[in-house]
């Protein structure tokens, strides 16, 4: 019993023979540019114990931040310097960093230093190309990549305010199947801040490639808005199908997928040609969509009827050669969006020489 108090009583001597105490444990740069180049703090801390103090261990949270330090004892009442240094080098923005230092007596102390990096042109301009002032932007083309039907996707797009003031960007108009929330509404100079959008594929009637325009305006007292560009590709969830729901389900098939035209010089200025589509499936072919990016191609009709069992219908294609301008060769696609598992899109290539 003796013993354990002994042992209690030297550890309760040791802990207050090596204390240090740190003047300060958080450093704030405030805002400063970032062609002014790795800035500089120094922590201090007092040996307030008997004995003498070591730092034994130093570490930072993040490679641009980087502290120098002695390990050193330092006689009781003398001071331990940590010096603290932020390299703030192609990170414009808002930036909060940890330094963990130990001492010889086992204390374990966090260090934090924070700031504001105003960008450089050249570090704004590969991180936020898109100028957008008072504000710049990381991207203007938004892709939202494969969304199935019913379901949702989300993007960003960051927003950093250039200007020596705060800014709030608002979103004057977006397509009622995106939802755009912007935070914080308040950017501060120097500062980011975060444009989120979620689309609900559920709320659009387009099928495959959609695309669509959110209009920013990027600062509330600006004249100037910003044309963002949504990109996504909706298509029909067919994966909580049964295999009997599979066995039943409708197929499409076309009667060709390529219409080549050949030698076009001699065809008349417009060509026209047709596609049949084929049910071979148990269920009726809805057709969502039938497109074609090419101003040379025109397409009747664009919509059709369900398509029962063992059914056709045609699609008429119609080429218009004064609009194939400057090309050497025509090389077109028409897709088409159905309900069927199996292929739910198929492309019919048009193709000729001029």
């Amino acid at each position: 019993m003796r013993r354990i108090l002994t042992s209690a009583l030297i550890m309760t001597v040791l802990n207050v023979a090596a204390e240090v105490v740190w003047l300060q444990q958080e450093h704030d740069f405030g805002s400063f540019h970032e062609d002014m180049g790795i800035v500089t703090t120094t922590f201090h801390g007092v040996n307030s114990g008997d004995e003498p103090a070591a730092l034994i261990n130093v570490r930072a949270n993040c490679g641009c931040t980087t502290p120098i330090y002695s390990n050193s004892p330092v006689a009781p009442g003398d001071t331990i310097k940590i010096k603290v240094g932020y390299n703030p080098s192609g990170r414009p923005g808002k930036f909060s960093k940890a330094v963990y230092a130990t001492t010889d007596d086992g204390t374990k102390t966090t260090l934090n230093i924070k700031g504001t990096v105003i960008g450089a042109s050249n570090t704004l301009a590969s991180r936020f190309p898109i100028d957008a002032s008072p504000a710049r932007l990381s991207n203007s083309v938004v892709p939202f990549g494969k969304i199935l039907k019913g379901h949702s996707g989300t993007q960003t797009v960051k927003i950093y305010n250039a200007s020596s003031a705060s800014i709030t960007p608002v979103v004057e108009s977006s397509p009622n199947y995106i939802h755009a929330i912007i935070k914080p509404d308040l950017i501060p100079a120097g500062e980011q801040g975060i444009l989120s959008l979620t689309a609900h594929s559920d709320q659009t009637p387009e099928w495959g490639l959609t695309t669509d325009s959110i209009m920013l305006r990027p600062d509330i007292n600006s004249p100037d808005i910003v044309s963002l560009t949504t990109v996504m590709i909706v298509d029909e969830d067919f994966s909580k199908l049964t295999p009997e729901q599979l066995d039943h389900a409708p197929k499409l098939k076309l009667s060709s997928d390529i219409i080549d035209l050949g030698q076009m010089k001699n065809l008349p200025n417009d060509i026209k040609r047709t596609i049949t589509l084929i049910n071979n499936g148990k269920s009726p072919l809805l057709i969502h969509k039938i497109s074609s990016p090419d101003p040379a191609l025109s397409i009747s009709p664009t919509a059709l009827k369900p398509i029962k069992p063992s059914k056709k219908a045609a699609i008429n294609i119609t080429i218009h050669k004064e609009n194939i301008a400057n090309r050497a060769m025509l090389n077109s696609r028409i897709t088409i969006i159905s309900n069927s598992p199996q292929r739910p899109t198929e492309i019919v290539r048009v193709v000729g020489e001029l």
